[in-house]
Order: structure tokens, then C-alpha cells, then sequence
């Protein structure tokens, strides 16, 4: 039996965003036969535009709405509604090439044994600001949500994402960490790549929520060591430098400050953090 695939896109309140993916996704844009995958969108918006954009422009792509439990539980919902015995996790702002489903496909189909592929994350458009970000992963080894594909057997017995995460952060990390901890190997694939666009870097609330997430990553990987107080100043530092100095210029120096601000506030959130949860690492 040929394998099939399930692509699991969980979406929040961006319908904009998502309408291209899905244009990306729709048969006359990819290189796989229709008759080879199904697309699932998994939707935790508050609202109903996201229910209405795919009524009114996408019908034939199958729709449900999320648990509204964070992005972890969202992907875990679509999972289970999966037909396919391969998944494959997009983001909704990524923008898939032509090619994506096609190398994907290839690889489930080659017998190799791999249970894990991920693919290549590009950013779209030119960077403007120092305070932009987007996930790059030209070479491999990161794992990351916004593109990757993984046996549906496989995923279920590591029982999913794990949604004890707050926010959408660590729980893909942690994911990878648990497939490289029993010794499953993952294979890079270049042409399954996807475009990410530059997104100014998040504020306050999400720098908090990510102190909590890395904090119970470290904790549940037994990597304390890694909160330390001088290993994140150096990190910081480093991160500064690139920013300010090498780019800085560059940009006009536009969102130097802010991205200033929100690291310094990133290197207090996670110390609040540890207090918090008791770890002896200050």
C-alpha cells in the first residue's frame, strides 16, 4: 500500500496567513497527486473568520475546530483526525514550495527505515528591522513545527507534543530530544523547504511564558545546568553583538532598542522563572 500523507496545519486568529499556505498546498501549486495527501487545518481562533475563509475559499480541505488549549494540543487534535500514515506539520505562515509533498513522499517511500524527516526553513522577503526574526534551518538538526515530517505510528507511540508546554515554545525541542534520546535518527531534506517570513521579535508576555517553557524543558531533560545565570548573559551578549553591531547599521538601526529591552527583560523573566519553580541554579 502506498504511503499516504496528512498535512496538520493548527491556526490561531490568522486567517490572512493561512489562506496563502493553503493556496500554496492546493494540487495545482504542488508537484504530489492530489490522491496522495489530504490537508487538515485545526483552528483555535476566538472568532469565525478562519471557519469562514474555509468555507468560502478553501471547502474541500477538511476543517475542525481546535481544543483551545495552545498550539502543542492543537497539532495533537489534528494528528488524531489524520488518515494518512505519514504527518507532516506546516505552520500557517509558512509558504510551502512546489516541490515540498513530492520530497517528502520520496522519502516515506524509499524503505530507508527513517521515521523522521525534517525539511528546509528559508526566510521570505528582506529583514528591515534589528528586532526581526524568523527560523532558519538550511541544514538540518533543529526539528522545528514549521516543517517536518514524521511516521503517524511513530508520533503516537512518543504519545505527540507534549501540552504541558505554556506556549508555543520548547515543544518542538523537546519533541527531537525525545526521538534522538532512543536513538531514532533524523534525515534532512533540502528540497522539502518551506519560505518563514521576518516577524518582529515577540514582547513581554510571550518572553515570560518562553522562560516558563525552557525552564520545564529543562527540568523534565534533567538540563538545569544550562539556566545558569552567566551561560544566558553570554548568550545574550552574543546575541547584542549581532544585533547591534553587525546589523545594526544596516537597518538604520530601527528596533535596536526594543530588541535590546526585550533580551534584557528575557534574561530577568527566566531568573523570576527559576525562583519560581525552585531550581538551585543562582
Amino acid at each position: 500500500m502506498k504511503p499516504f500523507l496528512s498535512v496538520v496545519i493548527p491556526t490561531c486568529g490568522r486567517p490572512s496567513l493561512l489562506d496563502e499556505c493553503l493556496n500554496r498546498l492546493h494540487p495545482r501549486h504542488q508537484s504530489l497527486s492530489q490522491s496522495l495527501y489530504e490537508v487538515i487545518v485545526t483552528d483555535d481562533s476566538p472568532d469565525g473568520s478562519t471557519k469562514e475563509l474555509m468555507r468560502t475559499h478553501h471547502p474541500d480541505i477538511r476543517w475542525c475546530k481546535g481544543p483551545s488549549r495552545g498550539p502543542a494540543a492543537n497539532r495533537n487534535c489534528g494528528a488524531a483526525l489524520a488518515s494518512g500514515s505519514w504527518l507532516v506539520f506546516l505552520d500557517d505562515d509558512c509558504i510551502p514550495s512546489s516541490d515540498l509533498l513530492e520530497s517528502y513522499y520520496r522519502a516515506v517511500s524509499s524503505d530507508s527505515g527513517t521515521l523522521v524527516f525534517e525539511g528546509r526553513i528559508s526566510p521570505h522577503g528582506k529583514k528591515t528591522r534589528v528586532d526581526q526574526q524568523a527560523p532558519i534551518n538550511e541544514t538540518g538538526g533543529c526539528l522545528w513545527s514549521c516543517n517536518f515530517c514524521i511516521s503517524r505510528e511513530f508520533f503516537t507511540q512518543l504519545r505527540g507534543f507534549d501540552e504541558n508546554f505554556p506556549i508555543a515554545s520548547m515543544e518542538d525541542i523537546d519533541l527531537r530530544e525525545r526521538i534522538l534520546e532512543i536513538g531514532e535518527h533524523i534525515d534532512f531534506l533540502h528540497n522539502a523547504s518551506v519560505l518563514h517570513p521576518w516577524l518582529r521579535k515577540k514582547g513581554c508576555d510571550f518572553i515570560r511564558s518562553h522562560a516558563a517553557s525552557l525552564v520545564y524543558f529543562c527540568n523534565k531533560h534533567g538540563r538545569q545546568h544550562q539556566l545558569g545565570t552567566t551561560a544566558r548573559c553570554r548568550v545574550m551578549a552574543h546575541l547584542l553583538f549581532n544585533a547591534l553591531v553587525k546589523e545594526g547599521w544596516r537597518y538604520g538601526w530601527r528596533g535596536g532598542i526594543r530588541f535590546t529591552a526585550l533580551s534584557l527583560y528575557s534574561v530577568y523573566s527566566l531568573r523570576k522563572a527559576v525562583r519560581k519553580h525552585a531550581i538551585g541554579c543562582f
